[in-house]
């Protein structure tokens, strides 16, 4: 039983995450690949290339707006999707930033980097003397918690079971929040049980000897050297900058950090 309860100890004692390439991802589309399957993908969404603005500058309708967007690349590698939007007028910026930022604060895809707040912009912020006199730019970060519709099940069957919430979708952003942090949790431990498992076997009731323990001892510490949360790899930024006279930019940065140059042409 000492044995048993040590193993158990070992697993959940590591706090690690391990790395997995797991990318953003754009309406479906991957933020990763050569840029012209990525410009494929897109066209495919109705975006056209606006060969006017640049090489990789495509222009469509985006969440109900008019949108400009521009693939950047390292090496021909697509490394972000940069979404941006047009508005003439602070308050209308403001407006749309503030929707962006509770579409997104509840959705149960996304997570947000600093916590949840009341909105991206308070009424009492975000004028003119911020933006335009003070070239003063609001960003957030959002991480996607799932690119994948049968994780985004799983979450939900989750917060069910484990939760007793009967309608996932009713929860409040702030504890959607809390609950995707439960489980991302879950994922970690039950990532690091298949490698406890992997090495002993699934039948509890074992007494384990110490090379057993010794192996998965080993096993953790080289998994946890690698291991990082999916989510934190794929950031979502929104952003509200002044551009020109009375015109502003609402924007949503889709990028992917594993193919954005490390700096070796520095």
């Amino acid at each position: 039983m000492k044995r048993i309860l040590l193993l158990l100890f070992v697993v959940l004692s590591i706090c690690d995450c391990m790395a997995q390439r797991e990318v953003t991802e754009f309406m479906g589309i991957p933020v990763d690949g050569p840029i012209y399957e990525m410009k494929a993908n897109l066209l495919k969404k109705g975006f056209v290339p606006a060969e006017t603005l640049g090489n990789n500058i495509m222009t469509g309708e985006f969440n109900g707006q008019n949108a400009i967007l521009s693939i950047e690349g390292h090496k021909g590698q697509t490394y972000s999707v940069n979404v941006m939007i047009h508005v003439s007028g602070v308050e209308n910026a403001k407006v749309l930033a503030n929707l962006f930022y509770m579409q997104l604060s509840q959705s149960c895809k996304y997570l947000s980097a600093k916590g949840i707040k009341d909105s991206f912009i308070a009424d009492d912020e975000g004028g003119d003397r911020n933006i335009f006199l003070n070239a003063k730019v609001y960003d957030e970060t959002f991480y996607q918690v799932f690119t994948d519709s049968d994780d985004l099940s799983m979450f939900k069957g989750f917060v069910i079971k484990e939760l007793g919430v009967d309608r996932p979708d009713l929860l409040s952003p702030r504890d959607r929040e809390e609950a995707l942090k439960l489980f991302m949790r879950f994922q970690e431990v039950s990532a690091k049980m298949k490698v406890v498992t992997g090495i002993c076997g699934t039948d509890t009731t074992k007494v384990h000897t110490k090379e057993e323990i010794d192996a998965v001892t080993k096993a953790l510490n080289e998994f946890n050297k690698t291991y990082r949360q999916p989510a934190y790899d794929r950031p979502v930024i929104l952003q509200l900058m002044h551009l020109m006279d009375n015109t502003y930019s609402v924007s949503l940065l889709y990028f992917n950090p594993w193919n954005f140059s490390p700096g070796e042409d520095l």
